[in-house]
């Protein structure tokens, strides 16, 4: 299937729901700035939601779970099935002998052009990044930054538009689903995304356990290492679904060597 069409489907299957909306509300940073016993009594004395209880009695992981969001260090089967409620699909799934736990790789997307690498050992989730790139519906370099947690740089696209390429760690602890919903609510992703010169936006189709491996199997040669890396994000790159090969195909042309 193509992007355009992907992207139909998507559309149709994926709709903001009002739950969705919701958990902003729920993660309002008020809610979570418990700054004294006083305040805290204050809150929990007034009429507080199911998940706004749950900050102040158990705290930020058990609430993150308990509304379907990542926790710090969530379980890899958790992480999925956040994923799965928020239209990332599993294009790839690489397991690694070499490490002394079991441990893999997962890559995950989304048609509106989003892209996760994750990489979990002992069945936790050790890391988890997604890459995007995103234009503001304020327009001018700086004016509407993506917010807290967030890499990257605003670089200007040939329409004139300020274009954000950027990553976000998505198990930090502080809440997936609210950040993807202001994002998406203060302007769009870019799909396909743009083109862009080798090095200049944080693409990985590996994680840090890959990385790791490699280091060790190159006996940390510089050279050696970064030539297997390349090797194993274009051999995954092209068993990608054609939908992802064209949604990220431009930002890792040249980083790859891609003929698109």
């Amino acid at each position: 299937m193509n992007l355009e069409a992907k992207k139909l489907e998507f559309a149709e299957k994926y709709l903001l729901e009002p739950e969705f909306h919701s958990v902003t509300q729920h993660f309002d940073q008020t809610a979570l700035a418990v700054l004294s016993s006083s305040l805290r009594q204050e809150l929990w004395d007034s009429e507080l939601n199911h998940f706004e209880r749950l900050i102040l009695s158990h705290g930020m992981d058990e609430c993150l779970e308990a509304s379907l969001d990542i926790p710090y260090r969530c379980t890899k089967d958790h992480f999925n099935m956040v994923a799965d409620s928020l239209g990332f699909e599993l294009i790839g799934y690489y397991s690694n002998q070499n490490m002394k736990a079991p441990s893999a790789t997962s890559i995950l997307a989304r048609p509106d052009g989003l892209i996760i690498v994750a990489d979990s050992v002992n069945g936790k989730i050790n890391g988890s990044e997604l890459a995007f790139q995103w234009v503001s519906n304020i327009q001018g370099r700086g004016d509407d930054h993506p917010g807290g947690g967030v890499g990257g740089n605003f670089e200007k696209q040939p329409d004139g538009r300020w274009a954000y390429f950027g990553y976000y760690n998505t198990s930090n602890g502080t809440g997936f689903r609210p950040w993807l919903n202001s994002m998406i609510n203060r302007g769009q992703f870019l799909s396909p995304m743009c083109k862009v010169e080798a090095g200049s936006q944080r693409i990985h189709l590996v994680s840090g356990i890959d990385w790791s491996t490699q280091r060790r199997l190159t006996e940390n040669n510089e050279n050696q290492m970064y030539k297997a890396i390349r090797i194993i994000e274009r051999q995954r790159f092209e068993r990608f679904p054609q939908w992802v090969q064209e949604m990220i195909g431009p930002a890792i042309q040249d980083k790859l060597n891609l003929s698109l």
